[in-house]
C-alpha cells in the first residue's frame, strides 16, 4: 500500500474524508487486500474526528469497496477498488455549457503535464501506466470499468511528475469532466481509440521528447474534445490568439 491520507480542506469533511480514499481506490494506491491504517491514524492523517472516520468507512463499506473485521488481527480492508465514485461526483454540479471550459482548461494544463512526466517519470511510473493499460483493454467492454481505467491512466502520469499540486489539479479536471466522458461510449470504436491514445502518450513518455509528448497529448485530448462538439453541438474550446512558430524573435 502507497496511500498516505492528507488533512481535509473543507468542511464537508465526512465527504472529502470517503473522496480521498475513493481516489486512493481510483489511482491504485490501494489495492484488493490492503489494510488501511487504523480509525485512529485516519482521523489524524486526515485531520477529522474519528467519528468521521467511522462514517466514511460505513459509507465506503456500503458500495463494496471496503470491509471492517473486527477483534484482534481486524482493521479495515480493501474489498474492492471498483469504485462507483458517486462521492466524488456528488461534489461536481456541472452544467452542459462548463464542460466546454473544463476542456479548455484540459487543454492548457495537461500537455504540459505530461511533459513534466516525461522528464520526471521513472520505470516504476511507466510500468504502472502500462499496467492500466492492459487492465483497460480487459475491460474495454464494461463502460464504468473502463472509464475508471481511462481516469487511473491520467492520474498516474499526473503523479509521475513528482508534483502535489498539479496531482491534486488533474484530479479536479478529471472529476468535473465525467459529463464528457460518459458520451466516450456513444460509438463502439471510441474506448478503443482512448486505449491506442493512451499508449501512443506512453511511448512518448519514454521517448522523453517534449515534442513528440506533445503531439502526442494533442491527438489525445481531441478524441473527448471532437465528440463533444459533434454531440453536444457546442464548439470545444474559445479561440485565442497564439503566437506563431515562424514569428521573430529579437
Amino acid at each position: 500500500m502507497t496511500w498516505a491520507p492528507r488533512r481535509v480542506r473543507s468542511r464537508r469533511t465526512y465527504e472529502d474524508a470517503v473522496e480521498q480514499i475513493e481516489l486512493a481506490l481510483l489511482a491504485g494506491d490501494l489495492r484488493i487486500g490492503d489494510r488501511l491504517p487504523s480509525e485512529r491514524d485516519l482521523a489524524t492523517g486526515l485531520g477529522v474526528s474519528r467519528p468521521t472516520v467511522r462514517q466514511a468507512v460505513q459509507a465506503l463499506v456500503q458500495v463494496g469497496a471496503l470491509h471492517v473485521e473486527p477483534g484482534p488481527g481486524g482493521g479495515i480492508f480493501v474489498r474492492s477498488d471498483d469504485v462507483p465514485g458517486a462521492q466524488l461526483k456528488a461534489h461536481v454540479n456541472l452544467t452542459v455549457s462548463d464542460v466546454a471550459h473544463v476542456l479548455e482548461a484540459r487543454r492548457l494544463i495537461e500537455p504540459q503535464v505530461a511533459q513534466l512526466a516525461g522528464i520526471f517519470a521513472g520505470e516504476a511510473d511507466f510500468r504502472y501506466m502500462q499496467d492500466t493499460i492492459d487492465r483497460h483493454r480487459e475491460v474495454v467492454d464494461d463502460r464504468e470499468k473502463s472509464n475508471r481505467m481511462d481516469t487511473r491512466f491520467h492520474l498516474a502520469m499526473a503523479r509521475a511528475t513528482g508534483n502535489s499540486v498539479l496531482e491534486e489539479t488533474v484530479c479536479s479536471l478529471l472529476a468535473r469532466i465525467s459529463l464528457a466522458t460518459d458520451m466516450d461510449y456513444r460509438q463502439p470504436a471510441d474506448p478503443l481509440r482512448g486505449i491506442c491514445a493512451h499508449e501512443e502518450t506512453l511511448d512518448a513518455l519514454k521517448s522523453r521528447d517534449p515534442l513528440r509528448i506533445e503531439r502526442a497529448m494533442d491527438g489525445h485530448l481531441a478524441i473527448l474534445e471532437d465528440l463533444w462538439e459533434r454531440e453536444a453541438g457546442r464548439p470545444r474550446l474559445r479561440a485565442w490568439p497564439r503566437p506563431s512558430s515562424t514569428s521573430a524573435h529579437p
